[in-house]
């Protein structure tokens, strides 16, 4: 007669495995040792079974999982949760896992050097900001400055060109001024020349045989040239 193991007895009579091993060592479901494929297991009779409230039929072979649809409730066996993981698994899990450490490490080292870069570019950007405005104000001075400057240019500029026609006024009072003494010298020279004439012609002839006489055109041309100088004379002076 075929015997049930801990497990089909479980599922037979519908109670977990803790609960047979339970009646086994109790004493309340007799079981015996035999060898099995992983060493010494406990076997137990039918009749052990139908001893405490199993219905199932009595054949001489009996099927590796008792039937159980007779049972009043279904009982599901607890599935194993220990798993066993071969040696060469381990091992590559514990290489990633090194792996995984390494690489969180050389991300963290640079997190932090990120962290101290981006402090770094903040103060880098603060001086860049502080010379930025430096610059803008420098500039807004140099402009006020340029502008002043420009404009004192062109009041210098246009005090020379009032120098300019002072100087060119000057210069034509001067020419007329040394026309004007030119001119008088002149007229002394004409009034000495006329002078000259009268007194020569006032002369008595050197004889009684040839009468002296006077240049009158020498004369008229010389008084012309005279009312001349004084005409432009009082044309400089106007």
């Amino acid at each position: 007669m075929k015997t049930f193991s801990i497990r089909q007895a479980s599922q037979a009579l519908g109670r977990a495995p803790a609960t047979i091993r339970r009646y086994i060592k109790s004493g309340r479901l007799p079981a015996e040792k035999e060898p099995g494929k992983f060493g010494e297991e406990f076997r137990i009779q039918i009749e052990s079974l139908r001893a405490l409230g199993w219905a199932g039929e009595d054949t001489a072979t009996e099927p590796a999982t008792p039937d159980t649809s007779m049972l009043p409730v279904k009982w599901a066996p607890a599935e194993r949760t220990e798993k066993l993981v071969p040696r060469d698994l381990y091992s590559e899990l514990v290489m990633k896992h090194e792996r995984l450490l390494v690489q969180y490490g050389m991300i963290r080292a640079g997190g932090v050097k990120l962290l101290e870069a981006r402090a770094e570019l903040e103060v880098k950007d603060a001086l860049l900001a502080e010379r930025e405005r430096e610059i803008r104000e420098l500039k807004e001075r140099t402009e006020k400055e340029i502008g002043f400057l420009q404009n004192h240019l062109r009041q210098a500029e246009i005090e020379i060109e009032d120098r300019n026609i002072e100087i060119a006024l000057l210069q034509e009072k001067l020419r007329r001024m040394e026309m004007a003494t030119a001119s008088s010298q002149a007229v002394r020279s004409f009034e000495e020349e006329v002078r000259a004439l009268r007194e020569r012609e006032s002369a008595p002839p050197p004889s009684a045989d040839a009468p002296r006489v006077p240049d009158i055109r020498k004369i008229d041309a010389l008084e012309n040239w005279l009312r001349a100088c004084q005409a432009e004379k009082e044309r400089d002076a106007t």
